[in-house]
């Protein structure tokens, strides 16, 4: 009697994963446009799946923008040490955020003087010269 039980739960439950299997090949071809009926097997090979993958991977990093990120990393990096190291910066001007991404460099935040901007400015030309610097930098009031 356990033996025809479990023989017959193994057969539902081979049917079951089969029919999945076989709807979800002809729910993606039906979105593609392909006439599927019930009956007719899917070729798996001729089913384009790129929009399925693409949405997979949307929003991953890539390995082209981990370079990119090492650089901007980087960049950052030396931005910040060199404040930290100037003399004669207040303590708002070296706590200032500093974001870097691609061929931007975006520095916010408020110093203490107008004096401040001109040297973070400089500095952040000297190390940044190849990108695009954006000063949204304030004094403090």
């Amino acid at each position: 009697m356990k033996s025809s039980i479990s023989f017959m739960t193994a057969t539902i439950l081979v049917l079951a994963v089969s029919c999945s299997s076989r709807s979800k090949y002809a729910e993606i071809n039906k979105d593609l446009g392909k006439d599927v009926t019930s009956s007719d097997p899917v070729d798996r090979n001729s089913i384009d799946d790129t929009r399925y993958s693409e949405n997979r991977t949307a929003g991953r990093t890539t390995a082209s923008q981990i370079k990119d990120m090492d650089s901007n990393v980087e960049v950052t990096r030396k931005i910040r040490d060199r404040l930290t190291d100037m003399d004669g910066l207040s303590v708002r001007a070296q706590n200032i955020t500093i974001v870097t991404s691609r061929n931007d460099v975006t520095l916010k935040g408020t110093v203490a003087k107008k004096e401040e901007i001109q040297k973070i400015m400089s500095l952040t030309r000297e190390i940044a010269s190849d990108r695009e610097i954006s000063n949204q930098l304030r004094v403090h009031k």
